[in-house]
C-alpha cells in the first residue's frame, strides 16, 4: 500500500497556514486540516493525480500540484518515489506567492 507523507518544510508551510486561517476562523481552520488530509490519503491512492510542474531541478523530477478541494487557493508540491511506493509532499503553498521562487 503507498503511503503519502509531508516533509518538514510542508509541515511548517501547514502550521503556518493553519494559524493564518485560525486568525479569522478556528472552524475554518480546522475544515483545511481535514481538506488537506482528504489530500493526502487521494495521493497515497492516486498519486498521479496533480498537474505536472518543471523547475528543470533534477531532485523534482515529476513533481505534481494539486489545490486543497475547498482551498483552491492553496497548492500542494509533491512528487511520486514509484520504486519505495511513496508520495513526498514537499510544500503546500499558497498560489499567490513567488512559487518557482520558492524551489530554487
Amino acid at each position: 500500500m503507498r503511503k503519502a507523507f509531508l516533509q518538514q518544510k510542508a509541515k511548517e508551510d501547514v502550521r503556518e497556514i493553519v494559524l493564518y486561517i485560525a486568525d479569522d476562523t478556528l472552524k475554518a481552520a480546522e475544515a483545511f486540516r481535514l481538506a488537506l488530509e482528504r489530500v493526502r490519503l487521494t495521493l497515497a491512492d492516486l498519486p498521479e493525480v496533480g498537474r505536472v510542474y518543471d523547475f528543470g531541478k533534477r531532485e523534482l523530477k515529476g513533481l505534481r500540484m494539486l489545490p486543497v478541494p475547498d482551498f483552491t487557493k492553496y497548492l500542494v508540491f509533491y512528487v511520486y518515489r514509484e520504486p519505495e511506493e511513496e508520495v513526498e509532499i514537499f510544500r503546500v503553498l499558497h498560489g499567490a506567492r513567488d512559487i518557482p521562487a520558492l524551489f530554487l
